[in-house]
């Protein structure tokens, strides 16, 4: 994420991204556990993040860069009135990201950094984000979820169902070894 050693030596002993980080990934100044940063299981890894640090996701579907914007050797901010940074099409469509045929979502976002997680990535992002948010509408998108081809977004759905209370929508058993764990570990 940052050049910490560098920086930290030669520029004070800033710890603003210490409590700032979601998921409290930084375990100490200059020490980033990866496997704790919402960056690395919403872009980089293939698997379902622990149970334990879904909720600190909150409505992050891609990425974090949290701990970039409290940092102050990041340097001054550019005008957020700027042409270049006005909103293009800013907001995902979370229930459609999960209804939308893999190959067809990923052609929506090609040329982008959106694709590196690839369609099932995508999709177990978004089940997460919308396990978080609470919004019940998000129902009849996370069950369609629950029939996707991919493990892993079968299971990020058993979770977000669980977190929006509708467990009566689960399946009772999976032939995927992930996805039965999330089942088993619904209301522990």
């Amino acid at each position: 994420l940052c050049n910490g050693a560098r920086l930290f030596g030669a520029l004070g002993r800033c710890t603003r991204c210490l409590p700032a980080c979601p998921t409290q990934a930084f375990v100490g100044p200059r020490t980033l556990d990866a496997r704790r940063c919402i960056s690395y299981w919403t872009i980089e890894s293939r698997d379902l993040a622990p149970r334990a640090l879904r909720s600190g996701f909150g409505d992050w579907f891609f990425g974090c860069d949290v701990c970039q914007e409290v940092c102050p050797h990041n340097g001054k901010q550019p005008d957020p009135s700027l042409d270049d940074f006005a909103p293009r099409h800013a907001w995902i469509d979370l229930d459609g990201i999960l209804r939308m045929p893999d190959s067809v979502l990923l052609d929506r976002f090609e040329g982008t950094p959106l694709r590196r997680p690839g369609a099932a990535g995508l999709k177990r992002n978004a089940a997460i984000a919308l396990g978080n948010l609470g919004d019940r509408a998000a129902l009849p998108a996370l069950r369609y979820a629950l029939r996707h081809d991919e493990p892993v977004v079968r299971a990020a759905a058993v979770w977000a169902l669980e977190q929006l209370d509708d467990t009566a929508a689960l399946p009772d058993a999976d032939p995927s070894a992930l996805v039965m764990a999330e089942l088993e570990a619904v209301g522990s």
